[in-house]
């Protein structure tokens, strides 16, 4: 399929956390590593079980991954204090509201937010492939 490493017999690409801190910073600023780290702990709404996102075979990102970055371009700066002062209770109540009924193309065509989303979701999968010898490279070398 192109996006594969090569010793992966899942089909899939991880995209390593610290790529997403990477990328999600350049993006939306500097401040956003609370920000990120903060969502991690909320391991339902937003993975964080490991230590990557996994992009299957078609290109499709885990929904986890999609709901962070959607999270990160829309809420607001004045939110954010919020919740990094106050803790989960009131972000998860927010999230909720937030993710309710949104699918994946909701949150990657439905708002103003999703070019920034979808762009970030691109750099990130570009920065995964980079680390990683793939099976685009062997079919380039054919």
């Amino acid at each position: 399929y192109g996006l594969t490493h090569i010793d992966n017999p899942f089909d899939t690409v991880n995209i390593d956390k610290s790529i997403v801190m990477k990328v999600l910073t350049q993006q939306f600023g500097k401040d956003m590593s609370k920000k990120i780290k903060f969502c991690w702990k909320m391991k339902r709404i937003f993975g964080g079980e490991h230590d990557y996102y996994e992009c299957g075979k078609l290109g499709e990102m885990e929904i986890e991954l999609i709901r962070l970055v959607y999270a990160i371009a829309r809420v607001t700066s004045p939110n954010w204090d919020t919740y990094l002062k106050s803790g989960f209770k009131q972000a998860k109540n927010d999230f909720s509201v937030l993710f309710d009924g949104k699918t994946r193309d909701d949150m990657l065509h439905g708002s103003v937010a999703s070019a920034g989303v979808k762009e970030a979701l691109v750099m990130m999968a570009r920065a995964g492939l980079s680390l990683y010898h793939t099976t685009l490279d062997e079919d380039e070398q054919a």
